[in-house]
């Protein structure tokens, strides 16, 4: 399996996080799905704009292997951060709510 996008070290970490076994489905909807969590798991790291998809899968059925390319794109990593009151109650934030103001 192939990464395109990323640098070595990057790729080994996020080629082991696809988490593709030998013994594992390599059909093209099930590597397919894997991308696709594999995406969402950076976008819930703050890369909000990562994109994983499959380039190119190329079957070998005498060796009974699959060649796989794999396009990565992280995009930047987002901190969010909130300033203001260190703790604030969920009923506080209702209350404060545009939808629950009277104007």
């Amino acid at each position: 399996m192939t990464l395109r996008g990323v640098s070595g070290a990057e790729a080994a970490a996020l080629t082991k996080r696809l988490g593709l076994e030998a013994e594992d489905d390599y059909g093209e909807a099930a590597v397919r799905r894997r991308a696709q969590a594999l995406e969402e798991k950076l976008r819930q790291e703050g890369f909000f704009e990562a994109r994983v998809a499959v380039q190119h899968a190329i079957r070998d059925l005498e060796a009974n292997r699959v060649n796989l390319e794999i396009g990565v794109e992280p995009g930047p990593k987002y901190v969010v951060q909130f300033s203001g009151v260190a703790e604030l109650g969920e009923s506080d934030l209702r209350a404060g709510s545009p939808s629950r103001t009277q104007g």
